[in-house]
């Protein structure tokens, strides 16, 4: 921010009676009256200075030689031609030279550390920081930023401490710390407030738009990724994007009643920007063309150059590849000539898309390539861990200064603190709260939905399993098992039968039925759960040497079939383990009910786990498909050790009440 120094009161008190005819409005009258001073006094070449200030908005040449001539006719006055070389350099940056305006600022920040004018010496250091920005180091500019902020808070000058707040929340901004940027932003709105500062106020409302679009993006990227709760990180996104919009609209409004052109680009381009970024092109473009006039007329080079570039990719997303490419390689010129890396780059981006579009792979090719080597150069990673240990430093420092028990008098009024610290829902404060509960919230409830569809698809798998073993068992019995039983009665009823193929017949269509019945129990479905569970008991004792005994109480249509069959794999994976791995004698089911629950108890007398029993289930596919399905039926499945040696496998599964059981 630059404010014009207008005030009659000042001037009068400064000039006197005999000055007070001096205007400082940034008419042509009073241009020409200010370039034909000879010998004029200190009050008239700061009043030179300050129009040419005021002509900063409204036209480049004007501005230029209003500073030019200040800076001559202050050569041998030293407090004088360092402020001339400050506001011109200063000049200098807001049209793009920036060579110039970094000798300029430098030689009168110089002047001013000799004179040990601190206040002259913050200023410097803010528009150095402003300087430092525009050419993309971002590490020197904070730097330069904190070093003007400290200062002036020593020197509590709350009228100027609100410029570097907005400047270092810009940066922290553009190098992804929301955060800390909208706690920047909220010392600069509460200062802006406390001053009547509608300037500092828009700025503020300005860049805390920008992050609600940057987060409403990041939510949108999200809710692009994921399946579940996607709809929930597109509602947050829209509400950020809503905020966003409320915010650019009081920025506008405060930049059109203080005929800030400047501002008012700014944030019109940010506009655009946003209605690119929801994908209306025709409003993006039409509000950005009529950016042209205003950075034409009031020579805001960088904002020329912007302008362009955005032309360049909205063109592109139109179709219009002829006019996107007119407009992007319009804007390299441009920041190539002011020596403007970051903006060269960004512009050589929107050309890669437009080239493509094209089909000129060739420039294509040659336009990503410049704009990655400076990407590339740039080094995002450590460019935030730079900024992150300058402010880490200075937030030391203030700590060691006690900034937080001196806020009184850092902002001159001891009212104000008991206001902000009964104010603390400030909206920004609030908002960044808001940020942080809808990222965690959405996360916690993406776990608990991640979890539920995988249990869901769990259970699915496993019916589909069981509905493949059903088919493949019906096949085997009705078809394969068929025709080997009409093969073995012919022949039965053939005395020429040989007796041996007979008997291989015979043991065929006992294995078939074996398979069949271990695919899918048929007697589930005939006989009932708690039947199909003894006829198991039954083939086991029959197939193996163990000592099979049991204990079963009826638990038929206590779950539904789906769940019976669940529970029915669950006791057979269990027994088949004790036949495959325990080397047991012994086995005994038992299985019991109560109002509540169905609790079922495997044991044997085989040699346990090996291992850890926590780990088990993990290492053992079979125990894994067990747990698993134990979890679909809301249950609870233990494994325990049994002394002297064996195993125990408990499992609890609730009844389902809604059978009316």
């Amino acid at each position: 921010m630059r404010p014009v120094v207008l005030t009659c009161l000042i001037i009068l008190l400064v000039f006197g009676k005999a000055k007070a005819e001096i205007d400082l409005e940034p008419t042509a009258q009073n241009f020409t009256k200010m370039m034909k001073l000879q010998n004029p006094s200190d009050e008239e070449i700061m009043a030179i200075i300050q129009l040419s200030i005021a002509y900063s908005y409204s036209n480049k040449d004007s501005c230029l030689q209003l500073g030019e001539r200040s800076l001559e006719l202050a050569a041998n006055k030293k407090a004088l031609h360092a402020e001339a070389l400050i506001e011109l350099g200063d000049s200098y940056r807001i049209f793009g030279d920036y060579e110039k305006a970094e000798r300029l600022l430098i030689d009168g920040r110089e002047i001013f550390v000799e004179l040990n004018e601190r206040e002259k010496v913050a200023v410097s250091d803010n528009k150095l920081g402003a300087l430092m920005k525009n050419l993309g180091n971002d590490e020197k500019a904070i730097e330069y930023y904190l070093s003007a902020l400290s200062t002036w808070q020593d020197l509590k000058d709350s009228a100027n401490i609100i410029k570097p707040y907005i400047n270092i929340a810009t940066i922290l901004q553009d190098t992804d710390r929301p955060l800390l940027a909208l706690e920047y932003n909220q010392y600069a709105y509460e200062i802006a407030e406390l001053m009547d500062d509608d300037l500092g106020k828009g700025f503020v409302a300005n860049n805390v738009a920008l992050i609600y679009i940057e987060q409403a993006e990041k939510f949108n990227s999200i809710a692009d990724t994921i399946a579940v709760g996607a709809n929930l990180y597109r509602d947050s996104a829209f509400v950020m994007t809503e905020m966003a919009v409320d915010n650019y609209a009081e920025a506008l409004e405060i930049a059109q009643e203080s005929q800030n052109n400047i501002e008012i680009i700014r944030v019109l381009g940010n506009i655009a920007d946003l209605k690119f970024d929801q994908g209306k092109f025709e409003e993006a473009l039409e509000i950005n063309s009529g950016l042209e006039e205003l950075t034409e007329d009031h020579g805001a080079a960088l904002f020329g150059i912007i302008y362009r570039t955005r032309q360049c990719k909205i063109y592109s997303a139109l179709g219009d590849q002829k006019k996107a490419i007119e407009f992007g390689e319009d804007a390299v010129k441009r920041a190539t000539e002011l020596n403007i890396e970051l903006n060269t780059a960004q512009a050589h981006r929107e050309l890669t898309i437009a080239y493509k579009r094209k089909g000129d792979f060739e420039k294509a090719l040659a336009s990503f390539e410049i704009y990655k080597a400076y990407s590339d150069n740039m080094n995002a990673a450590e460019r935030k861990k730079a900024i992150d240990e300058i402010e880490s430093r200075y937030q030391s420092i203030q700590k060691a200064k006690k900034i937080l028990e001196q806020q009184n008098n850092i902002l001159a009024l001891e009212d104000y603190n008991s206001r902000i610290r009964t104010q603390r829902n400030f909206v920004y404060t609030g908002i960044a709260i808001f940020i942080l509960l809808s990222i965690t919230g959405f996360w916690v409830f993406s776990l608990k939905r991640e979890r539920n569809d995988k249990i869901a698809f769990t259970e699915a798998l496993i019916y589909a399993q069981e509905e493949e073993r059903k088919r493949i068992a019906r096949d085997l019995h009705d078809g394969v098992g068929q025709s080997l039983l009409l093969i073995n009665q012919q022949l039965t009823n053939n005395q020429k039968s040989i007796f041996d193929n007979q008997e291989l017949i015979t043991e065929t269509l006992e294995e078939v039925r074996s398979i069949s019945r271990d695919l899918h129990p048929f007697q589930l479905d005939k006989l009932g759960l708690t039947a199909a569970i003894e006829n198991m008991l039954l083939r086991v004792q029959s197939s193996s040497n163990l000592f099979v005994s049991k204990e079963i109480e009826n638990i038929n249509g206590l779950v539904d079939k789906k769940s019976e069959l669940h529970l029915y794999r669950v006791i057979q994976e269990a027994l088949n383990n004790v036949m495959k791995h325990a080397e047991a004698k012994a086995v005994k089911l038992t299985i019991s009910r109560n109002n509540r629950e169905i609790n079922i108890e495997i044991m044997d007398n085989g040699n346990g786990f090996s291992r850890d029993l926590k780990k088990a289930p993990a290492n053992s596919l079979g125990l894994r498909t067990m747990r698993e399905r134990v979890s679909s039926l809301g249950g609870e499945l233990n494994i325990l050790k049994v002394e002297p040696k064996g195993s125990n496998i408990q499992v609890k599964v609730p009844i389902n009440k809604d059978l009316n059981v």
